[in-house]
């Protein structure tokens, strides 16, 4: 998951704090997300595969919610 969110801010160009805002949760979350001490559930993968444009089972894949996908 750290992978992925860090080039989702990457090509961004956004803070982990204005990225938990972009999508709707808190900074201390995001924080969590970024530093590997938690993953986002299914709902929050479905707001940040609209947010970045990722396909929703990557990100879910990233969390570990599903097996690893082929691209």
């Amino acid at each position: 998951m750290i992978p992925l969110l860090k080039e989702v801010m990457r090509r961004r160009g956004r803070l982990p704090s204005q990225l938990a805002k972009d999508i709707g949760i808190s900074h201390a979350t995001m924080s969590r997300w970024v530093h590997g001490k938690d993953v986002p559930n299914s709902i929050n993968c479905e707001k940040l595969a609209e947010y970045s444009g990722e396909p929703l089972v990557k990100v879910m894949a990233a969390a570990g919610l599903m097996p690893e996908v082929e691209e």
